[in-house]
């Protein structure tokens, strides 16, 4: 069976030092809701070469790991890994990416990192929305069973909480890469087996892995 990995930022402060990790400020001599912002990235598909970035700080308690959070929008988008993450994930199979080399300054050091953007979110790909069932369950106990035709319907469905996965199916054979994301439902970055096992060996650090709720058990 299939074992895939959802990439989940550690909270235990032995490990982080300090949520989040990296302090932003923009630097005002850019509209920051400009056509170069990164506010303006898309849904899906490219974005523009000349991207604008804030400017990023190590916060003092804070330590420099491998996978670092903002506690912005920025990380819904981008995948804040260190080098040495990048590099590993490289020599795997990565979903079509675009990469922005950043640096971080810590305490007068400047940290390099790597702010790496998946072009296409696949839940609409590897989900197979026409065979999953989710059942609502209500606050007065009443049970049923609902489907949807995709990621946004889904995701915009009314007392969304209320729902739960009954039958999962997926698309297993589309499922190709090592590394890839999921926008509205399921929003997040996933990982394969082999590159979890990858990664714990190489001691990434400020990440934990949980097991997708959509995928079929």
């Amino acid at each position: 069976m299939l074992k895939l990995f959802k990439l989940a930022h550690n909270a235990e402060i032995a490990e982080i030092g300090y949520y989040p990790q990296v302090e932003v400020s923009w630097p005002w001599s850019i509209d920051y809701w400009g056509e170069r912002s990164f506010v303006n990235t898309p849904l899906s598909g490219s974005v523009r070469d000349d991207v604008v970035f804030p400017k990023f700080n190590l916060a003092s308690r804070a330590k420099a790991n491998d996978w670092v959070g903002n506690g912005a929008a920025l990380e819904i988008n981008y995948l804040f890994i260190s080098d040495r993450l990048y590099e590993l994930m490289r020599s795997f199979q990565m979903d079509e990416y675009q990469q922005f080399p950043v640096s971080v300054e810590a305490q007068g050091n400047t940290l390099d990192y790597h702010l790496v953007y998946f072009l296409w979110p696949r839940s609409d790909d590897y989900i197979d929305w026409q065979n999953t069932i989710f059942q609502r369950t209500t606050g007065s106990g009443e049970t049923n069973f609902e489907q949807f035709k995709n990621t946004r319907e889904r995701q915009f469905a009314k007392n969304k909480y209320e729902l739960s996965i009954h039958q999962s199916v997926i698309h297993a054979e589309k499922i190709t890469c090592d590394v890839f994301r999921f926008n509205g439902y399921g929003l997040g970055f996933y990982v394969s087996e082999r590159l979890k096992n990858a990664m714990e060996a190489a001691g990434m650090t400020g990440i934990v892995y949980e097991v997708p709720e959509w995928l079929p058990r």
